[in-house]
């Protein structure tokens, strides 16, 4: 069965080709200390970093939120992004946090041609207590939804 996750943060379209915007949105959340708006309603220290809204695939441009988990009846502040999605997507967990160790596990996500991806919204979950990541990715088969708000 699978469920619905919220999370709440902010988002801006990048690419891979432009991994400085990416820096951006990093230095966006940091600074707009979603912790205080959120005042205590993220549903743990985890960090999420999803990616949606694909133009075609993971070549081209697309947005991505990093944010936090929220309970489903949080009412969203203003200035923040709001996304639902429907969580059945398979999970890679990376030997430790390191760029190096994340890279390798995208790579072999990338050149895996045994199953076609949704391109519909991933996610990696950062655990800064544990330095440990998990990526999920959304498969085809497993397809799911997920729900936007800009706000």
């Amino acid at each position: 069965m699978n469920c619905i996750i919220k999370i709440v943060g902010v988002a801006a379209v990048v690419s891979d080709e432009r991994i400085d915007l990416q820096d951006e949105v990093w230095e966006i959340f940091a600074k707009s200390e979603v912790l205080d708006y959120l005042k205590g309603a993220n549903l743990s220290e985890n960090i999420f970093y999803v990616y949606f809204d694909y133009q075609d695939d993971e070549e081209n441009s697309y947005t991505m939120l990093i944010d936090y988990e929220v309970n489903k009846n949080f009412e969203v502040p203003d200035g923040l992004n709001l996304i639902e999605i429907d969580f059945n997507h398979e999970s890679f967990e990376a030997d430790d946090d390191t760029p190096e160790a994340i890279e390798g596990i995208c790579d072999d996500i990338c050149e895996d041609e045994s199953k076609e991806r949704a391109f519909i919204a991933d996610f990696e979950i950062f655990n800064p207590r544990d330095n440990c990541v998990i990526i999920y990715v959304g498969y085809k088969e497993r397809l799911g939804s997920i729900s936007f708000n800009n706000l």
